[in-house]
């Protein structure tokens, strides 16, 4: 009989780790204070189910530590239709987690991977933009207790000490043209200059590593490496053919998810599948070129073969964002001899992906701003306005400028790429068609296309010979995610501009003509929750944040897997500690 798992995450990315954690987390740092954490802690930690335990560790002097946090194989006793423990999967916190992913039996493989081929040595986000649900500053205490804040993080220049004056703000109301420096929206003062720095590639990493490591999780037991096919959702005697089923709780429906390798059955699924997720409908790109997710080998080997030989190459790059500008740098540092870079919009620079204030201490009033918004229309414009399409750094501005000094690049705004043609020589190099033509562009032997993931956030700026079939939003049917076909067909809901319009809890909330909305435990993170958490979704913070109103969707949703017993232990618990109101202490009659 098939196991049913109460969770399944579907990516092992940042916002499945993210998740994952979170899970594990008693006390999140989006809940409790430092005072209150240190508080339920020491509790925790010398509280045993023995009455007499406490006295013996006074007599004896030994101290004991038990953790809650703690990630265990899971008992199926919890489910009727279930054979045995499963062999995959994981007891998280409360819940029987299973973790799907295309890439790798490890959290943050394909990140590890994209990383490495575009070169990069250190993030974009700032150091509270993490994953630990413990604390905010996690990330920037990891760093310096192993003594690797002043080695391997750098300080975001022209941001912090950078306040205009009153009179300097008056000015720029009347000539905004010309007051366009670099991080001067927001007051950030030097108090919060340590949060303001960018970390290394590997610090973050490990960081990551330590977290996996803290909550005891089992990455060989809790993730399955297989690419999800199709999601259903329905009555539990017809997911698993067994006549008059049901499990406990509540409960009367669960998923099932198929993959290539098998099928899972689980009560509530979460997407977290990120922005770079291959689609099973992506564009058909001519050959010689590529999209920048779909990079195996760089540069490509024709010029790998061409630059040992000596002999010139000229690499295209299509796109404005910071993806194109790391393209472009790895590509100079590798040997390639010319590199033309090309944007349909001028060069935006930009600390983060979106305005600071988004990032700054007056965030939260943006935020207030994007949550009391009366449409999604609306929401979707803010967002527009704080991406404002693809930007890079004020460092990689620099980098190019001194590549464009010794003539090794070309940068060129207002410029949409038309044709490719294909030569007949012996390298396979191409003619390519600009708006307005390039003079003198020499044939290309590579084209990359830095522009951006399939969703909402971002539109592709593809030539018209790579845009047949392709289509940004799912007015045709087409889902910027295959796999939940299925479902937007017996359980449809709206979709704004290739976003899908879900409830507060990030949950597939149907809309059906003529009956009452419905929700189905079947959530989101990452990108295509950015109409519920703002222009932040795609990056860590929005891994975070999505996490947390993951988790209390979930509890709604599928109540909790534990046992009496433990359900009584945990609310003996919450009593001890303080947690809520004393009276969920308190036990009902028929709890004996």
């Amino acid at each position: 009989m098939a196991f049913i798992h109460d969770v399944i995450i579907i990516g092992a990315g940042p916002c499945g780790l993210g998740l994952a954690t979170r899970l594990c987390e008693q006390t999140p740092a989006e809940h409790y204070t430092d005072e209150e954490h240190r508080r339920y802690h020491w509790i925790r930690k010398y509280q045993f189910s023995n009455p007499g335990a406490l006295k013996k560790q006074r007599h004896n002097g030994v101290a004991s530590t038990v953790s809650n946090n703690e990630s265990q194989p899971f008992s199926s006793t919890a489910h009727p239709y279930s054979e045995g423990d499963p062999k995959v999967g994981q007891r998280l916190g409360e819940y029987h987690t299973l973790v799907i992913d295309a890439t790798s039996k490890r959290f943050l493989s394909r990140w590890d991977s994209n990383f490495q081929t575009f070169g990069i040595r250190h993030l974009r986000s700032p150091m509270f933009f993490h994953v630990d649900p413990a604390d905010r500053d996690g990330l920037l205490a990891f760093a310096q207790e192993h003594e690797r804040y002043k080695t391997e993080c750098e300080e975001i220049k022209g941001v912090v000490g950078q306040e205009i004056t009153k009179h300097a703000r008056k000015q720029r109301a009347t000539r905004q043209h010309k007051h366009q420096a670099i991080g001067r929206d927001t007051n950030i003062d030097e108090r919060q200059r340590q949060d303001y720095f960018v970390p290394s590639r590997e610090l973050f990493r490990d960081h990551c590593q330590h977290l996996v490591e803290r909550y005891k999780i089992d990455e060989d037991r809790l993730i399955v490496q297989d690419v999800v096919a199709d999601i259903e959702y329905g009555l539990v005697e017809d997911m698993l053919h067994v006549p008059n089923a049901s499990i406990t709780g509540d409960l009367d429906k669960i998923f099932k998810v198929k993959t290539w390798q098998g099928t899972y059955f689980a009560k509530a699924v979460v997407l977290s599948i990120g922005p770079s997720m291959p689609l099973n409908r992506m564009v058909s790109w001519p050959d010689g070129s590529c999209h920048s997710s779909q990079i195996k080998d760089f540069p490509s080997f024709g010029i790998q073969q061409k630059t040992k030989l000596k002999i010139p190459t000229n690499v295209l790059i299509v796109g404005g964002g910071l993806t194109s500008a790391q393209l472009a740098l790895r590509a100079i540092g590798r040997g390639v001899t010319k590199v033309w870079l090309i944007m349909r919009g001028p060069l935006k620079i930009k600390h983060f992906d979106m305005t600071l204030e988004w990032v700054g201490k007056f965030k939260n009033q943006e935020k207030a701003s994007f949550w009391s918004a009366d449409t999604d229309e609306e929401r979707f414009e803010m967002i527009k306005i704080a991406r404002n399409g693809g930007s890079i750094p004020l460092k990689y501005k620099k980098l190019l400028d001194e590549q464009v000094a010794k003539n090794r690049l070309v940068v060129l705004t207002h410029t949409t790429l038309r044709t490719i043609c294909k030569n007949d020589d012996v390298w396979k190099t191409q003619t390519v068609m600009t708006d307005p033509p390039i003079p003198n562009l020499p044939d290309i032997d590579f084209v990359y296309f830095a522009t951006g993931p399939r969703s909402g956030l971002n539109s592709l700026s593809m030539p018209s010979c790579c845009t047949e079939g392709y289509s940004s939003i799912p007015h045709d049917g087409s889902l910027p995610v295959p796999f939940l076909e299925t479902l937007q067909q017996f359980h449809p809901i709206h979709w704004l501009n290739g976003l899908p319009v879900l409830n507060n809890d990030l949950a597939w909330s149907t809309v059906e003509t003529g009956k009452e909305n419905r929700t189905i435990p079947l959530f989101m993170t990452g990108a295509l929750a950015a109409l519920r958490l703002g222009p932040g979704a795609a990056n860590l913070e929005g891994a975070r944040t999505g996490a947390e109103r993951v988790t209390w969707g979930i509890q709604d949703a599928i109540g909790t897997s534990l046992s009496k017993t433990e359900q009584l232990a945990q609310g003996l618990n919450a009593y001890i500690t303080g947690e809520g109101g004393m009276f969920d202490g308190l036990a009902e009659l028929d709890d004996y």
